[in-house]
């Protein structure tokens, strides 16, 4: 992207303020798995964004991304940034994301859930239990694994 980015046309301001414009509902579901390894505290003390904040984020994100694209003319920096933030993943960006989508998610717990079927479409709980009862197999298998490894490597240690 950053050889493309040095064409005329800044390509990735523009499909930044596209997906700031539209909310596609792919981005809260990246945003977390970009931020699954990275040890966040919720802070319990600040109130959770809603619709109102979610409207006055995305227009300062568009005003923002405007002046962007306004200063990618002369110097393409916006792909850096992006850089930055997937490798760094600092906890702003995934405050901005959140307040984006405050009123597309769920709330639960204090922690923030994309919706996976927003339009009003059933859910199937069928498959989901599914999901789960998967993960908690292959996350026992894992454990098990882990142990007969320490187990092994106590016994080469004596």
């Amino acid at each position: 992207m950053l050889v493309i980015e040095i064409l005329p046309v800044p390509l990735t301001s523009i499909f930044s303020l596209y997906v700031v414009r539209k909310r596609p509902l792919w981005l809260p579901g990246i945003v977390e798995r970009l931020y699954i390894e990275k040890d966040i505290k919720h802070d319990t003390a600040q109130p959770h964004p809603d619709k109102t904040s979610s409207i006055v984020t995305r227009r300062r994100c568009t005003i923002g991304l405007s002046i962007m694209i306004l200063f990618d003319f002369l110097v393409p920096f916006t792909i850096l940034m992006g850089l930055y933030i997937t490798r760094r993943r600092p906890i702003w960006f995934k405050n901005i994301v959140s307040r984006l989508y405050a009123d597309l998610l769920v709330k639960n717990k204090n922690i923030d859930y994309p919706v996976e079927v927003l339009d009003g479409g059933p859910t199937d709980y069928k498959t989901l239990e599914k999901k789960v009862i998967e993960l908690q197999k292959s996350n026992n298998e894992f454990a098990l694994n882990i142990t007969i490894k320490n187990k092994k490597y106590e016994d080469l240690l004596r």
